[in-house]
């Protein structure tokens, strides 16, 4: 996604997982620059998880547990995020199309 100067600041997208069929294993790379455009991008972001939902019924993948950011961004596109941490520090989040 480009910032109105034309300049990217977030990427994303979703991957299959062999074993499971069901699965999609979404992710997404931001610059210092997303703060300022988190809007705009949770707008289009929405649109773009419905179109991740019709290849897979779920969505998931793990967030580093000391990245606060991340891990509000990750709640607010409601998926669901796990208490506990792997041995490397991070939760396993998910969200099923409804």
């Amino acid at each position: 996604m480009l910032a109105p100067d034309g300049n990217p600041f977030v990427i994303w997208g979703v991957g299959g997982v062999p074993e499971r069929k069901d699965l999609g294993c979404v992710w997404m790379l931001a610059t210092e620059a997303f703060e300022k455009h988190a809007f705009s991008f949770l707008r289009v972001a929405r649109k773009e998880l419905a179109a991740m939902f019709r290849l897979y019924p779920i969505l998931a993948n793990r967030v580093y547990s000391k990245h606060e950011s991340a891990l509000k961004w990750v709640r607010a596109l409601g998926f669901r995020v796990s208490d506990r941490c792997d041995e490397q520090g991070f939760r396993l989040f998910c969200k099923a199309v409804q």
